[in-house]
């Protein structure tokens, strides 16, 4: 096998386990635009101190639109998912927000809290199953 860095080796198994969107995928099986189809299905989690019970997962949905919170002894977080036909850059925080905004406003339950700690959150992830402008 040869690398970027470093001389060619011999292995008998190689297990490339980086993640979505990796160098190891691309390597594989070629640029994601060749394989990937974007289904309009967006993901957002986040660290969230819930003050709930450890074994409980709450969760509110509407059509279209999802929020879990995960409490637990590690680290508990809440979840977003939700479809739209809306173009987002993931490199742009605030077409994100402004994305999650649009879907969750009047959602009701927890969401509005939830929305303003999304929206602060450094650590808060951002999906939708594609590099790039998600298109």
């Amino acid at each position: 096998m040869v690398f970027e860095r470093g001389h060619p080796r011999r292995f008998d198994l190689v297990v490339g386990a980086d993640g979505l969107h990796s160098t190891v995928r691309r390597l594989a099986f070629g640029p994601e635009g060749t394989w990937v189809t974007h289904l309009r299905l967006y993901v957002a989690t986040m660290r969230w101190q819930t003050g709930l019970d450890n074994h409980a997962v709450l969760m509110h949905n509407q059509p279209g639109a999802a929020i879990a919170l995960h409490p637990g002894p590690g680290q508990p977080g809440a979840a977003f998912r939700f479809r739209s036909s809306a173009q987002v850059d993931l490199r742009d925080p605030d077409g994100v927000t402004q994305l999650m905004v649009r879907t969750y406003n009047g959602m009701g339950w927890w969401a509005l809290e939830l929305l303003d700690g999304c929206s602060a959150a450094c650590d808060r992830y951002f999906d939708c199953g594609q590099p790039g402008p998600c298109a």
